[in-house]
């Protein structure tokens, strides 16, 4: 026993300076590896994981801009915002069951009256934007948004949408409104020069998301309403709250106020639009005609004061929203009442090309203030 435990020999005698060598380069490796992980998830992807984190926690709902009103030169109002709402769900607080997120399309489709096929439809166009709200039934009535509200707390995902929309002050809404004098009343031709709002579509959200539209938004598409889109939209607010598991609201942790659009006051007098749409009208009537137009310029500096596109439409039509009946009978119409004659039509230039013509000459030499041209309808 003695003499063995004096021996030279020893168990780690095989335990030579290259395997030394090689258990290091396999610690090191294993340590690198998870020191480039930790790298990874920390550095390069760390602000993604935590928007992804945060967001599990925590939504940012749009506080929207009320729009800037539309006025005419003497301060008539054209336009106002009435209160609007939509029934809408964030794709990501959706069930990832597949049988479960039906029932979701399902009781959504009982409930707008819309195809099943339609939302799923909404959903896939609109599943990369997350964690928005994505409208599925724009304009819904006060009592519908109320038995939604209450069916909502058994849907994930699913909520209410409070904002706004045009109303555009025609005939038939001043007189509902009790307005019995007929200056007030604004003829159906202005449709052609405030234009209208409607949802985004694909292209307009992908074009302007990074700016700040959102697939629930709203935006100008003909006239004033799209010229001045920027002007009039605003600035959005914005409301972070803290949300359970299904993304239901539990507290508000802070909110960013939302700043109106900018008034947009016009050159146009309400007074004189609707005599030269009476006036037009009652021409067209006498010839056997249903299309024209007529403009009113102010000579002195070239401010409108009147633009008549005849036939007209309501642009009351599309705020909200248009069914697919009565778009359809727009564009099928053989008169074109979308089509805005007074400022796309095209026609012949007519006697007032004469004095342009006349002022070439005279520069050119050609003629003389003296000189007399017989001109029997044509040259």
């Amino acid at each position: 026993s003695t003499k063995f435990l004096n021996s030279p020999s020893h168990v780690g005698r095989h335990f030579d300076i290259r395997a030394r060598i090689l258990l290091f380069f396999v610690v090191a490796l294993v340590f690198f590896t998870i020191f480039i992980r930790l790298l990874q998830l920390q550095i390069v992807l760390g602000a993604d994981y935590l928007e992804r984190a945060e967001n599990n926690r925590q939504r940012v709902r749009p506080i929207a801009a009320e729009r800037g009103l539309i006025f005419d030169r003497e301060g008539r109002q054209l336009v106002k915002n009435i209160p609007n709402f939509a029934l809408a769900l964030v794709p990501q607080d959706l069930p990832r069951n597949a049988e479960q997120r039906l029932e979701i399309i399902e009781t959504l489709s009982a409930l707008t009256k819309r195809p099943q096929s339609e939302i799923a439809e909404i959903l896939d166009e609109y599943g990369r934007y997350r964690y928005e709200s994505v409208v599925i039934q724009e304009d819904i009535s006060y009592e519908d948004a109320l038995s939604v509200y209450v069916a909502a707390t058994d849907l994930p995902g699913i909520h209410i949408q409070q904002g706004s929309k045009r109303l555009y002050f025609h005939t038939r809404e001043a007189i509902e409104e009790g307005r019995n004098s007929t200056s007030t009343l604004q003829p159906r031709s202005l449709s052609h020069i405030l234009g209208y709002m409607n949802k985004l579509d694909r292209d307009e959200l992908e074009a302007l998301y990074d700016v700040g539209y959102l697939p629930s938004d709203s935006i100008g598409k003909t006239g004033l309403e799209k010229q001045y889109e920027q002007q009039l939209r605003g600035q959005y607010g914005h409301r972070r709250m803290e949300v359970d598991a299904t993304g239901s609201e539990q507290k508000i942790l802070s909110e960013e106020r939302a700043y109106p659009g900018t008034h947009l006051k016009l050159s146009l007098d309400l007074e004189i639009q609707n005599q030269l749409e009476e006036t037009l009208q009652n021409n067209l009537q006498k010839f056997g005609k249903v299309r024209g137009s007529a403009v009113a310029m102010d000579p002195r500096n070239g401010e409108i004061l009147a633009l008549v596109s005849l036939p007209s439409f309501d642009n009351n039509d599309f705020s909200g929203g248009i069914d697919v009946e009565t778009y359809g009978n727009y564009t099928s119409n053989p008169n074109k009442p979308l089509f805005n004659r007074a400022i796309a039509g095209a026609y012949p230039s007519g006697s007032t090309i004469k004095p342009l013509v006349a002022l070439a000459a005279l520069q050119e030499g050609i003629i003389t203030p003296l000189t007399a041209i017989l001109s029997t309808g044509g040259i």
